[in-house]
């Protein structure tokens, strides 16, 4: 089964496939044939119950180890019970079964697997799983709200980024309302970078300035009366959107305004206009300048009145002096390793690849640390140990955002060597012969034209990314024979969704069930 090359946290992919096979041609026929009518739809009955449970699960099973084995197991009852439909589909095809012979059969295994599937399905009451529940919880939010406050102590560079955004907002000054957008993967800097503009002495010019953190929930009341509450008016009375936007109107309208809105991810055109119109359009000429965050080059294309403007890595030396910040608390000059860990730490250093997140999550986690549990880090990969803690989760939220065949695709790529080039057409190619394209997605495009789509959605969230400067593309080159790479960091977050399913045979890759059952 071409679906096993995933880990548990795409328990969702492998159940939606076992459903649409209890649904196909060959199902309707077992039913058919050998009145197993009631078993199959045990089976149906109870895949969804489980299904309906299923995105709390796999959210849940980054942290929890008891969810993660639940999670295993459904998985391998849910392969289990797709190799015995394509069993008995071949060996149909081939007339290897006598009518008697296959009901016994088919039969037995059926019951074993409907009541296999039971007992793990009814296991779920004691995670108190939340129904249809959303990627990223209320609590995980909360955790993640921003401020326009900085620590100045722990930034550096980005003074040029910072310049390039401050002469963008002052262009242009006959265009009442300006969207700039920001983009980036999770940890790149985006939030920091917009606080330095929001802080920045040029901006003292504005009559006002507001900060709003936004979040994976998109809601526009919600984003209008914080809008009008930091400018210090009442938001009480205001209990739709026409009174927001009255609101706003009277206190927007006439004046100056620096808008910034952290961490927005709804990608919908016609809600992102929605928002743009809530701020512009006032009766009084107004002067408002918006910068938006994001993590997607689609949210940045579809909020943003200028070119987006994407975010780079920093240099390997800025690395090191938010490492260093992190790392070498007080009492460090005095340590007799100094030297030693100098060395050791600017090694760590590059392995973050410009990402300033990644620099103080290890720094931090190795402040005080031996000599032998610097090397430890610096020899293996980077998120192997507990530096998982600050950096992983902050990527995995974008994980989380995509639909399950996109996560599928996603997490094989893993199967190449970091650092690898991968030729984008030949990817396109594997994802379609392995099964992750799925024809029903699409009645209207081709399986090559979805997988387009998809690099495409994974370019546009720095998953992926091109191994040289679209700039020097040549004539010669056509979309599907240019060469894609990962981020060493994006790459470990697709390795952890895999979890223990990926192990080496012969310096190759393979994959295994936890059972030990080797799936190819």
């Amino acid at each position: 089964m071409a679906l096993a090359v995933v880990g548990e946290a795409l328990a969702s992919v492998v159940l939606k496939e076992v459903s649409r096979k209890l649904g196909s041609a060959i199902g309707q026929q077992i039913k058919a044939r050998w009145n197993l009518e009631r078993d199959m739809e045990d089976i149906k009955n109870t895949l969804g119950i489980v299904q309906a449970v299923l995105r709390d699960a796999e959210r849940r099973s980054v942290r929890e180890e008891a969810v993660n084995l639940w999670l295993k197991m459904l998985k391998d009852a849910a392969y289990d019970i797709s190799d015995m439909f394509d069993e008995f589909e071949d060996k149909l095809s081939k007339g290897k079964f006598s009518s008697s012979v296959a009901k016994l059969t088919m039969g037995k295994k059926l019951k074993s697997m409907r009541e296999k599937l039971a007992k793990i399905a009814a296991q779920r009451t004691q995670f108190s799983f939340k129904l249809d529940a959303c990627s990223t919880d209320q609590e995980e939010i909360k955790k993640r709200q921003t401020t326009s406050k900085i620590n100045r102590a722990t930034i550096v560079g980005r003074q040029k980024e910072k310049d390039d955004i401050v002469t963008l907002l002052k262009s242009d000054e006959e265009q009442e309302t300006l969207v700039i957008p920001i983009f980036g993967f999770g940890g790149i800097g985006k939030t920091t970078l917009a606080k330095l503009v929001f802080n920045d002495d040029r901006m003292q010019d504005f009559d006002l300035r507001v900060w709003v953190y936004v979040s994976p929930h998109f809601d526009l009341e919600m984003i209008g009366k914080s809008i009008i509450s930091q400018i210090k008016q009442p938001v009480e009375g205001l209990d739709d959107l026409q009174s927001v936007s009255n609101c706003l109107e009277e206190a927007l309208g006439g004046r100056s305004c620096l808008i910034v809105l952290d961490d927005v991810w709804e990608s919908n055109f016609f809600q992102l206009d929605k928002l743009r119109l809530m701020l512009s359009n006032f009766k009084e000429k107004s002067n408002i300048r918006i910068i938006v965050t994001t993590r997607t080059e689609e949210v940045a294309s579809n909020i943003g009145t200028v070119t987006p403007y994407k975010l780079k890595a920093l240099s390997d030396d800025h690395c090191w002096t938010l490492f260093k910040h992190m790392a070498f608390q007080s009492g460090f000059s005095c340590r007799e390793d100094k030297n030693v860990l100098d060395k050791i730490g600017w090694d760590i250093a590059k392995k973050c690849q410009g990402v300033p997140m990644a620099a103080q999550a290890l720094g931090f986690m190795l402040r005080n640390k031996s000599v032998e549990e610097w090397k430890k880090v610096r020899d293996s990969d980077i998120w192997d140990g507990s530096s998982t803690t600050d950096m992983l989760p902050s990527l995995k939220l974008s994980y989380y955002q995509m639909t399950d065949y996109l996560k599928l695709c996603f997490s094989y790529c893993s199967v190449f060597p970091k650092g690898c080039e991968i030729h984008r057409g030949d990817l396109i190619q594997q994802w379609i012969s392995l099964g992750f394209i799925p024809s029903s997605l699409g009645e209207h495009l081709t399986l090559e034209k979805i997988g387009e789509n998809y690099v495409n959605e994974l370019l546009g969230m720095s998953f992926l990314q091109y191994s040289r400067p679209t700039s020097l593309v040549t004539k010669e080159d056509t979309n599907n024979s240019m060469l894609l790479s990962m981020h060493d960091l994006i790459h470990d977050l697709a390795r952890s969704v895999l979890g223990d399913e990926l192990f080496f045979v012969d310096g190759k890759k393979g994959y295994t069930s936890t059972n030990g059952n080797h799936r190819a």
